[in-house]
This record gives C-alpha cells, structure tokens and sequence, in this order.
C-alpha cells in the first residue's frame, strides 16, 4: 500500500511505510527525471521475513532478514544530506518483502 508523501521544497520529506504481505510495497512514486536520496529509515516486522530496498525493481541494499517483532534502521535523519542509497532517474522507491508479514516505519529521503 503506498501512503502519500509529504514534502516541501528543498527539504528533507517522509513517508510512511504500511504494507501486509509478500511483495513490493511502493514507498514513493517514480518521478520522471528525478531520484530518492534515503537519509534514514525504520522498518519494522510482525514476522519473520527478509526485506531489502529497490530502486524500481533493482536492489539498493542487500537482502536483511528480520525476526518477529525485529526491526532495521540506518541513517542520522537530516544531518547527513549524502544519503544511504539512492534510486536511479525516475524509479520509484520500493521495499522488497518475502514474507506475509505486517511491514511498518518510516522513511526521510530528499528528491534529487
């Protein structure tokens, strides 16, 4: 389920993450010439599974196997402007998930 992105102009802007299930879960819209640069993010499991993030349908990070209830998060938020990881032009961030699980958090990213 992709959820709205709340931004402002030459800042930092976040949305939620809110999936269920196996499957990609958009986390914001492809921008026609346009990229995600992640500065932070939280992802949180109600089971065991494995997520990994993506640039359209290309990986970003590698693959981070999560228990129940487990959680993984990386970044400073907007203290560091050079990002994670970053989409290719006009990919849409997405988060990859293998299990039927709950997948919730949060993402700061910056459009580039």
């Amino acid at each position: 389920m992709s959820l709205p992105v709340r931004s402002a102009p030459h800042r930092a802007s976040f949305a939620l993450i809110n999936g269920a299930g196996a499957g990609v879960v958009e986390i914001a819209p492809a921008v026609t010439d346009r990229k995600y640069v992640v500065l932070h993010y939280l992802v949180v499991v109600d089971g065991v599974t494995t997520v990994e993030w993506r640039s359209g349908t290309t990986p970003l990070s590698g693959l981070m196997p999560l228990v129940a209830n487990g959680n993984a998060s990386a970044g400073g938020g907007t203290g560091s402007l050079a990002g994670l990881f970053e989409t290719a032009d006009g990919d849409a961030l997405n988060l990859s998930v293998s299990g039927a699980v709950d997948v919730d958090g949060h993402v700061t990213f910056i459009l580039a």
